[in-house]
Order: C-alpha cells, then sequence, then structure tokens
C-alpha cells in the first residue's frame, strides 16, 4: 500500500505540473475520478430570464452619460436614465433591451436607439441547513450541488471529524471541481485578451479540451468568453465609428466656413476702398457727408461679419482637432485597459492553478476512501432544492451531481447515523 500510494503522488505531481493537465488513465484514474459537471436540465439551457439579484450593464451608443451597470431590484425593476425604473424580471437580455429601446423611441429621447444589455453578474443561490457557512452565494456557470456545498463549507455535522480525512473527501472532489472550472475560465480569459491585443477575431481555445472536464462544458465556457469578446470587441468599433463621422462632419463643416471668411475678406477689401474714394472725394466737395457714413456704416458691418466668421472657423477647427484626438486616443487607451487586465487576468490563473495542485494532492490522500463515507445503499445526506417556477415553488429531491440555478433555495440535512467506516480486512 504504501509502495502505491508513492506511485500515485508522482503521478499527480505530473499531472497537474501543466497548464491544462490530462488525468493519468490507469490505476490512478480510480482514485482520483471526479464527478464532472453535468449539462443542466432542458428547462435551465433555455433562454434566461432576469430576477431580482441579476447585473445588468445597460449602454446606449453615443450617451456617454446613459451608460450604467444596474442591479434589478426586489421588484423585479431596473433603473434606467430617462425612464426611470423598468419592469425587468421575467424578461430575457434580449427582450429588455427591446424594451429599453422602445421606450427611449416611445418617449422621444431618442430615434432609433441603438441599446445593448449585457448580464454582468447573475443572482446568487441559497443555502442552508446542515452547512457550515449557511446563506447567499455567488452563482457560477456549471455549479452543481456538490459545488454549493464546497462553497458553504461543508457538511457542519461532520466538522466536529473533519481531522478526518475520509470524511472531507466530498468537500475536497467538490471543490476540486469547482477550481477546474475556474481554472479553465480564468485560462479562456487570457487567452481572449492576449488575441484582443494582437488584433486577432479568432481564439484559440483548443489547449482547454484537455482539462479534466465535460467537452460539453468547456464549449460552454468558451462559448461564454467568445461571446463577451466579440461584444466588447463590437462596443469599440462602434464607438471608432462614431468618432470618425463626427470628424468628418466637422470637416465639412469647416469648408464653407472657410469659403465665407474668403468672401468676406474680398468684400472687406472692396469695402475698404470705397470708403476710402468717398472719403477723398467728401474731402473736394464730391461726395456728400452722407454718401461717407453710409459707407463707413457698411464697412463696420462688414468688419463685424468677418469677426463673427472667423471665430466660428477657429472654434469648429479646435473641436475637430479634439475629435481627432480623441480618435487617436481610443485604441491607445484599449489597449492599455486590455495590458492592464491581462495582468491581472495572469495572476488570477496562477492562483487558481495554484489552487488546483494543492487540492488535487488532498484529493489523492483522501478520494480512495470516499466509498466508505457512506453506507452500502449510497445514501447520504438529503438535499432539497426549492425552485421559483413563475409565482409557485417547486421542492426537488437532488443529488450532489444535480446542476444549481440561479435563485435556487439549497437545504441540506446531513443524516450522520448512515455515515460508517469500511470494515477492517
Amino acid at each position: 500500500m504504501r509502495c502505491m500510494l508513492i506511485i500515485r503522488t508522482c503521478a499527480v505531481r505530473i499531472i497537474i505540473g501543466g497548464i491544462l493537465p490530462v488525468l493519468y488513465r490507469g490505476t490512478v484514474a480510480t482514485v482520483l475520478f471526479i464527478s464532472v459537471l453535468s449539462l443542466p436540465p432542458a428547462r435551465a439551457r433555455a433562454e434566461y430570464l432576469l430576477d431580482a439579484g441579476d447585473v445588468v450593464e445597460i449602454v446606449l451608443y453615443g450617451v456617454a452619460d446613459f451608460n450604467r451597470r444596474a442591479a434589478v431590484n426586489i421588484d423585479g425593476n431596473v433603473a434606467v436614465p430617462f425612464l426611470g425604473e423598468v419592469r425587468a424580471a421575467g424578461l430575457s437580455i434580449a427582450g429588455l433591451r427591446e424594451e429599453i429601446a422602445r421606450r427611449l423611441e416611445a418617449e422621444g429621447y431618442f430615434r432609433g436607439p441603438h441599446v445593448t444589455v449585457e448580464l454582468t453578474e447573475l443572482r446568487p443561490f441559497y443555502i442552508s441547513g446542515d452547512i457550515t457557512r449557511p446563506g447567499a452565494h455567488p452563482f457560477r456557470p456549471g455549479l452543481t450541488v456538490r459545488h454549493a456545498i464546497a462553497l458553504a463549507g461543508g457538511y457542519n455535522v461532520l466538522r466536529f471529524q473533519a481531522e478526518n480525512p475520509l470524511l472531507a473527501t466530498p468537500e475536497i472532489q467538490g471543490r476540486y471541481d469547482s477550481l477546474w472550472v475556474d481554472l479553465v475560465t480564468r485560462q479562456a480569459r487570457v487567452l481572449a485578451l492576449q488575441a484582443a491585443m494582437e488584433g486577432r477575431t479568432d481564439i484559440d481555445f483548443s489547449v482547454l479540451n484537455s482539462a479534466p472536464l465535460p467537452k460539453a462544458t468547456i464549449d460552454k465556457l468558451t462559448q461564454l468568453e467568445r461571446t463577451g469578446t466579440n461584444l466588447r470587441l463590437e462596443t469599440h468599433r462602434r464607438q471608432l465609428d462614431y468618432l470618425r463621422r463626427v470628424v468628418a462632419q466637422a470637416e465639412q463643416e469647416i469648408k464653407p466656413l472657410e469659403e465665407l471668411v474668403t468672401r468676406q475678406d474680398e468684400s472687406l477689401a472692396m469695402q475698404i476702398g470705397a470708403t476710402e474714394r468717398a472719403a477723398a472725394n467728401s474731402a473736394r466737395g464730391v461726395t456728400t457727408n452722407n454718401r461717407l457714413d453710409e459707407e463707413r456704416r457698411a464697412l463696420a458691418f462688414l468688419r463685424g461679419q468677418q469677426i463673427d466668421a472667423r471665430a466660428r472657423l477657429s472654434a469648429a477647427r479646435r473641436q475637430l482637432e479634439e475629435q481627432r484626438l480623441a480618435l487617436g486616443r481610443i485604441e491607445s487607451e484599449r489597449q492599455q485597459g486590455l495590458a492592464g487586465e491581462l495582468i491581472g487576468a495572469l495572476a488570477e490563473l496562477e492562483r487558481a492553478r495554484s489552487q488546483v495542485r494543492a487540492t488535487a494532492e488532498q484529493l489523492l490522500y483522501a478520494g480512495a476512501m470516499r466509498s466508505q463515507m457512506y453506507a452500502r445503499d449510497g445514501t447520504g445526506p438529503n438535499l432539497t432544492i426549492v425552485r421559483r417556477n413563475g409565482s409557485a415553488e417547486e421542492h426537488l429531491q437532488v443529488s450532489e451531481d444535480t446542476p444549481m440555478q440561479p435563485g435556487d433555495v439549497l437545504e441540506v440535512s446531513a443524516r450522520l447515523n448512515r455515515v460508517v467506516v469500511a470494515p477492517q480486512d
């Protein structure tokens, strides 16, 4: 037995050492086999509907002060500039976007507004009962009941025997699964940021396929990252297009002003000559003083027009220069922002990788005995999910592998009398 444990320890250190290791297939597989994340049921894969606790980011192109991040309040509404509270509960992301755009146009604020709505935070799930840290916890894609229990600190009735690694196996295994989801998510984020900094629209996520997670789960995580990256890229492109249109419009406004100033300069020069001739003729008594006064008034009027036109031309040129600077600055700021995000993402990736290594060592030590924790009939703690279905509530008896949904309430009732130690041979 001692030799076998030494071999398994070496195997874990080898397979965890890389960025995304592949679980060793053989003897170690029987020890380190983990319950993979199962896909949500058909109803959970349906279009996501907003509810209290969700946080959305609302963007109106061309109106920077409009953009904001807002949470769906307890009444199911979200605060939107100009409109006040807009009903969000029960709507999809697309439905909320269409409702905001429709009301902005219907109430006369904008014509054809381009509104985007992005879900930035899912509403939390709740856990109660025989658990270490009951209460609200942040929801993550791919979360199962096992992950939820791990995030809440594990079963409370077993904590007095926490020194026993046999009883810690479910918590370690759930944490191991959750950490792998977190690691893959962060690695996908790093790959997306690197592609964005290099100006590439294609992101190669194939390196993530070696992770010990279901292919469908990896595809879902990478698709979410790809969608978010494409949305940010589209937002950047729209900002560039908007500034380019502003610059082109400013250039078109300057040309007629320049022509107007040229014409006024010519008219002013002619009027100066006419005034000078009238003054000379008046001195000789050929022209009346009234005529001289008319010429001088005309000269003063033309000079006033010239001053106004030159001021308008100067303001238009200044505005054009500011828009050109903004157009050149937007790409630089984007690169700086991406670099900062990438540095933070790499640091988080290293942290997640370190946690996976540490948890894998714990799982090697305790995971081989997991089947001895429960009675031979395979029963364990009583797990119930209370889930809203419209105005009604559903009470579902579940297992540790059951997928969770945002807003679920997980009730845990551990049955210690069913936990046994395997008999000695």
